[in-house]
């Protein structure tokens, strides 16, 4: 969802949650938490079909019985723990200044460096290069997708209409730049996409899509 401020377009995921304990929250919940963010390290560390449930369940001070009372199968685990700790990513705004190609690539590119500094994000990009389920993948894809590329493409094909971005450069590959660089930075570079690197990333293609004869 796209909200204005200042000036400013903001876009804010529909789930909220705040980090960290809430006073009186009940220790079962505290403990599941733990749990899923065992879940989410290990799947990032060894994708979401090599992990060792007795491993989760040691790191989490568990028995493996509490992960098959509480969860019908693996991916009933992976599911909820990316789902839990997306939503503590998806609430920061990455907000942009319309009309502005620069603002709004960086918001872009901000938001990948945001996801893939996070656990969740490692996560996340272990099960999208996952070739085991590729359904599977791709249901989070999506959802990675949903909150990185929805609300920029829309600002920079108003940014195209406007004569901000030279005739021929596609609004969707300019968002696609910032997402191919967190996974690379990921799958090979074995390193989160940096917030600097987002930055001056941003500021390299927006000066090379400015339409020709600009003095911007």
């Amino acid at each position: 969802m796209s909200v204005q401020q200042d000036g400013k377009s903001y876009f804010v995921g529909e789930e909220h949650s705040c980090k960290g304990s809430r006073p009186g929250r009940p220790k079962s919940q505290e403990l599941r938490s733990k749990v899923l963010k065992e879940i989410l390290r290990a799947c990032s560390l060894y994708g979401p079909y090599d992990f060792s449930l007795d491993m989760v369940a040691r790191e989490a001070g568990v028995s493996r019985i509490y992960l098959y009372r509480n969860w019908a199968d693996r991916e009933a685990m992976i599911t909820e723990a990316l789902m839990n700790g997306f939503s503590e990513v998806r609430p920061v705004p990455y907000g942009f200044s319309e009309g502005d190609v620069l603002s709004v690539l960086t918001a872009c590119y901000e938001s990948v460096s945001a996801v893939s500094s996070s656990l969740v994000g490692q996560a996340l990009f272990a099960i999208v290069t996952e070739k085991k389920n590729a359904q599977f993948a791709k249901q989070f894809q999506e959802m990675f997708f949903r909150f990185v590329y929805d609300p920029y493409i829309e600002a920079l094909t108003r940014c195209k209409d406007m004569g901000l971005i030279r005739d021929g450069v596609d609004p969707r590959q300019l968002c696609w730049l910032g997402i191919g660089q967190g996974m690379v930075h990921l799958t090979v570079m074995k390193e989160p996409f940096a917030l600097k690197d987002a930055r001056e990333l941003a500021k390299m293609v927006a000066r090379a899509v400015e339409p020709y004869g600009s003095t911007a």
